[in-house]
């Protein structure tokens, strides 16, 4: 709050509407809404107001201007300064009394520099040495007594806790000194500060970190819950590990159905039974979970073992339809290659074949081998179809080609 006019005075000497902070050192140079609007320090929505009632108000904002100007080029020129300084200099006057009193017109002017020296220590030292600015600001108003001091040294040992001595120095302070709106209700808090809470019951304290431990342990199994669920898929023993935490956190029903249906995943099916067989029978659940929990609290009998032969043509039949989807997907890869690279195609058309020998795709192969500049392999190819192999018109004249 220690500012210099200097910035004000120069704009209100260029005629510029001024907005600055309700500070004394600010009021003591312009007049609200005369020479410059005021905002509360610190208030964001304050200065809005002020910026806002100026652009709104061309006419209002001239004229602050206009008023500004005048009273700086009036009051605030070099020249009326000086006048008003030479004003306040001691007039000499004749004879031993005035010799007299020369010394102690010179011992107040060297305590009264002195003392402004220290208080501007000590607004240097406030911010990392609060008890040594303090200290100084002591010596300061020791030679030079002022409110203004006063204040300040009143609010820093109110900040280093001296809450008596900030208290009586503030309540001495003069009731016309200037104070900004926040050092006013700062000090008004000081001095008369409000009294202290009743001591709380120890029953509701009791009750209140009962209810902060069970805040934080619902809050805590909400977020194991919430690792458990993402890694399910990919680390089934850790997501039940999680969930098991969860659980012993904040007992749940429906976590307790979770966590029995992945016991079970994982393959352990009497833990998962113990847990889903204490589930309260009014727990919502969808129709597939309360077929899921049923299967496993009353599972089937085990199927009789399968018969060697026919699991022997099914493996058979298995592997056969992995070759042809293979087969297949190798085919559409050599599609997409036959005009940039005939030899590549050629090659997958050969692995597709060897996987699942179809005449089409023997004389398809043909075409590509031919393509890739091969001779005797497409010829081969093409004189093992059959002869009722469906070819269109230009296929049938290529093979004769080839052949």
């Amino acid at each position: 709050e220690l500012v210099p006019p200097i910035k004000l005075v120069e704009a209100m000497a260029l005629g510029l509407p001024a907005v600055v902070p309700d500070l004394p050192v600010f009021r003591a140079e312009a007049q609200e809404g005369q020479t410059a609007l005021f905002f509360t320090p610190g208030d964001a929505a304050d200065l809005a107001r002020a910026l806002a009632a100026l652009a709104t108000d061309p006419d209002h904002a001239r004229s602050l201007g206009q008023a500004a100007r005048q009273h700086a080029h009036g009051t605030r020129d070099w020249n009326a300064i000086a006048r008003a300084v030479v004003q306040t200099l001691p007039k000499p006057e004749a004879g031993a009394e005035a010799r007299a009193d020369a010394p102690t017109a010179d011992g107040r002017t060297q305590a009264v520099a002195a003392a402004a020296a220290l208080t501007r220590q000590a607004r240097a030292l406030s911010a990392t040495d609060l008890r040594g600015a303090i200290a100084l600001a002591e010596q300061a108003q020791a030679l030079d007594p002022q409110p203004w001091r006063a204040k300040w040294l009143g609010l820093r040992l109110h900040e280093a806790g001296e809450t008596a001595r900030a208290a009586a120095m503030l309540a001495a302070l003069p009731a016309d000194l200037p104070l900004s709106r926040s050092e006013a209700q700062r000090i008004a808090r000081i001095i008369n500060p409000p009294a202290p809470e009743p001591e709380p019951d120890p029953v509701a304290l009791a009750a209140a970190e009962q209810a902060r431990q069970r805040a934080q342990a619902v809050a805590r199994a909400a977020e194991l819950m919430q690792q458990a669920r993402a890694l399910g898929a990919t680390d089934l023993p850790g997501a039940i590990a999680l969930g098991e935490q969860a659980q012993a956190l904040d007992p749940q029903p429906w976590r307790a159905k979770w966590l029995g249906l992945r016991l079970h995943e994982a393959g352990e099916s009497g833990r998962a039974m113990v847990l889903l067989a204490a589930l309260p029978a009014d727990l919502p659940l969808s129709r597939s979970e309360a077929s899921r929990i049923q299967q496993i609290l009353h599972p089937p009998a085990p199927a009789p073992e399968p018969d060697p032969a026919a699991l022997a043509v099914a493996e058979d039949a298995r592997r056969r339809a992995e070759a042809q989807a293979r087969a297949r997907s190798l085919t559409d890869a050599a599609r997409g290659l036959q005009d940039s690279d005939p030899l590549q195609a050629a090659r997958l058309g050969e692995e597709a074949h060897a996987l699942d020998p179809q005449p089409w795709r023997a004389k398809w192969l043909a075409f590509r081998l031919h393509d890739a500049g091969h001779l005797a392999r497409p010829a081969a190819l093409l004189q093992g179809l059959p002869q009722d192999l469906a070819m269109s018109a230009s296929e049938s004249s290529r093979a004769q080609q080839i052949l």
